[in-house]
């Protein structure tokens, strides 16, 4: 089960949230930078990225704190499908 908090939160779908945050980093945390916006990757890179983020967090297990991971950070949403 994939644990769905978020410290941004831009768009209604996971994979497209996480594509912008690459893209154009963090407003709440200045030290994600804007890898799409700066030209350190390209669309084509980000699109990549975003699919490894995706199915790291909502298709493989949760690491729990009690298995070795952290908390969980920001606020919980639920996303379109």
């Amino acid at each position: 089960q994939a644990i769905n908090s978020f410290v941004e939160k831009r768009q209604k779908k996971v994979y497209k949230n996480i594509f912008w945050v690459v893209y154009n980093g963090s407003p709440n945390n200045p030290t994600m930078q804007a890898w799409g916006g700066n030209g350190v990757l390209t669309g084509n890179d980000i699109e990549k990225v975003s699919a490894y983020v995706y199915h790291i967090n909502q298709e493989q297990d949760t690491i729990t704190p009690a298995k070795g991971g952290a908390a969980p950070q920001g606020t919980e949403h639920v996303w379109e499908k």
